[in-house]
């Protein structure tokens, strides 16, 4: 929807008076529409709430039911349409630009801006909007016009309203002052080759996250831009400014800057862009590699047929069970059941074996080596199919989560290591996949997909140094859930990545 001619103070005049002293938040800003009568006010509650409020009064010449205000985001995000029957999408015709003459365009998508009802009294209505989303500062233009034969849907030239500036206004619609946003507040806390920041994410500012190596920030960021959304969300960080995995037992320490989201459009004044001071240093230590210390076992050499084992499983604070097989190679081996403390097996053939202990953060393998000889007296010996005590079920070697994806491809016994969890957007009808580094080794990487609550199948086979997948073969109104996976030389699969997921939006009615 394109803006109407400023209706305020020309560029030169801001410009002057920004030089003299920056304009503190305002209030509450009222807007009067001589078209039609109608106003439109926005009360600012200030930085410590999520939202503003927003009131339109009609002058009565229109029917309330029929006046419309027209919130503007960016050429990327569509506009979205305030009225007495809630908050809806507003979409571009699909070749001009300018809105469709049917109904304004406006229907309800998949992308409603908010859940928050819009309340209807006598001549007006009144919604509150979240700060930082539809009403960013000065990215955002307010449109209000009254639905009818000409106006607004007919185009720009017959348009019946005002198009609000809030930049040349002054206006801050976010409750934010220009000053520079205060240092965040980080805590820090270690995990299995990970760290994890927590600080409080204001609406209408972005957080960039910085390595500090021997007192020395690193010069960008590791995490930029991260969205404020008014709550303390967690941020994981796993790799280092190299983008190599952090290593176990190691301290990493970070620092976090703050800067408002101003979004100054093209010819507005430079050096909007306050940012707070750097917080102070926060340092955690990742979990140490997990390490086993065989207590007892097995002779080197001995004619028995079973074996007891028991060990101590140091920096496993949490006491997860190993991963335990018997005679392991690079594609086969016996899943043993075993604890944190020991394993038992039995039924064992003569010869050479090796139970190889993994520890639960998958950081190493432990091996015991012994061999069972037959007894002195010469007598024959049929070779007897080993068996597991305790009996249970057995994991398939080849399935190891059961999600239907084959992990052929093992590195010391265990799946080797799962691509980085890939990024999903819905666009345009479409499902795009943005995807990580390959795993060392990676020769290709397998696009998984499933329907709803259908099983995993395969899609796409792409090279290794692919960054991104559009799933075009999608269905409105379907939810497709995706998972990666590492393809080696010999063809054999990896472990799966971590699953993530998009909803398909049906599409919007065609206006007759």
């Amino acid at each position: 929807m394109p803006h109407l001619p400023r209706l305020v103070a020309p560029l030169s005049a801001v410009t002057a008076a920004l030089a003299i002293a920056a304009p503190a938040a305002d209030a509450a800003s009222s807007h009067t529409f001589p078209a039609s009568g109608t106003t439109v006010e926005i009360i600012d509650p200030g930085p410590a709430h999520d939202t503003v409020h927003m009131t339109v009064t009609s002058d009565g010449s229109h029917a309330l039911a029929d006046t419309k205000v027209f919130l503007g985001g960016d050429t990327t995000t569509p506009y979205h349409v305030v009225g007495t029957d809630g908050i809806h999408d507003a979409r571009y015709a699909p070749d001009v630009d300018e809105l469709s003459t049917g109904a304004c365009a406006v229907y309800d998508g998949p992308e409603l801006v908010a859940d928050a009802p819009v309340t209807v009294a006598g001549a007006s209505f009144s919604v509150d909007l979240p700060k930082g989303e539809v009403i960013a500062f000065e990215s955002t233009g307010v449109e209000v016009g009254v639905i009818g034969v000409d106006a607004p849907c007919a185009g720009p030239a017959d348009y019946q309203g005002l198009a609000v500036d809030y930049t040349n206004d002054h206006t801050t619609l976010d409750g934010f002052s220009w000053d520079a946003p205060a240092a965040p507040v980080v805590s820090a806390s270690g995990g299995a080759r990970q760290v994890t920041l927590t600080f409080d994410r204001e609406r209408g500012t972005t957080y960039d996250v910085y390595s500090v190596v021997n007192g020395t920030r690193s010069a960008t960021p590791v995490l930029a831009n991260l969205r404020g959304a008014g709550t303390a969300v967690p941020v994981v960080l796993d790799q280092d400014d190299a983008g190599q995995a952090l290593e176990p037992g190691t301290t990493y320490a970070y620092e976090v800057q703050a800067t408002r989201i101003f979004n100054i459009a093209d010819g507005s004044p430079d050096g909007l862009w306050p940012t707070s001071p750097f917080s102070v240093t926060a340092s955690a230590t990742t979990a140490a590699r997990q390490t086993v210390r065989f207590d007892s076992g097995p002779a080197a050499t001995t004619t028995e047929r079973s074996a007891q084992f028991s060990w101590t499983i140091d920096a496993n604070p949490a006491g997860d069970a190993p991963f335990c097989v018997l005679d392991a190679t690079e594609m086969s081996g016996t899943e043993v059941p075993c604890t944190t403390t020991g394993a038992s097996v039995s039924g064992l053939t003569l010869g050479a074996h090796t139970l190889t202990v993994y520890p639960a953060d998958g950081e190493g393998a432990y091996p015991y080596r012994w061999t069972v000889s037959a007894p002195p007296a010469v007598t024959p010996v049929t070779p007897v199919t080993p068996t597991l005590t305790p009996t249970a079920p057995t994991t398939p070697t080849s399935d190891r989560d059961g999600d239907g994806i084959q992990n052929t491809w093992l590195i010391s016994g265990r799946p080797a290591p799962a691509p980085a969890r890939p990024k999903a957007a819905v666009t345009g009808g479409n499902v795009r996949l943005t995807l990580k580094r390959a795993p060392k080794g990676a020769k290709h990487l397998r696009v998984y997909r499933a329907d709803g609550k259908g099983k995993m199948k395969a899609i796409k086979t792409l090279k290794p140094k692919a960054k991104s997948f559009t799933d075009t073969r999608v269905r409105p109104g379907h939810t497709y859930t995706y998972k990666i996976v590492a393809v080696n030389a010999k063809g054999q699969q990896s472990a799966a990545s971590r699953p993530t997921t998009a909803k398909v939006g049906k599409r919007p009615k065609k206006h007759r």
